[in-house]
């Protein structure tokens, strides 16, 4: 009989330490889907930058090509 409760014991730890492991990993998942939202968050934002400043590029190259044919036109 001893051995049979002492079986059980031994199971019920067992029970416990899986519990635990799996709160463990549950903690651990949440904050990885954090980090994963926060990535892409600033993925998009990283990108919209991008775009925001490929448009600002694109003025000046535009300006300065408009002056050099001005500063052309003086000179010529």
């Amino acid at each position: 009989m001893s051995r049979i409760v002492n079986a059980l014991a031994t199971i019920n730890d067992m029970n416990d330490q899986i519990a635990v492991a799996s709160e463990e990993q549950t903690t651990v998942a949440g904050e990885i889907g954090r980090c994963i939202v926060s990535i892409s968050d600033s993925t998009k934002t990283t990108a919209t930058e991008a775009g925001a400043n490929a448009h600002e590029i694109n003025d000046i190259v535009t300006e300065m090509q408009r002056l050099n044919e001005k500063v052309s036109a003086i000179t010529t």
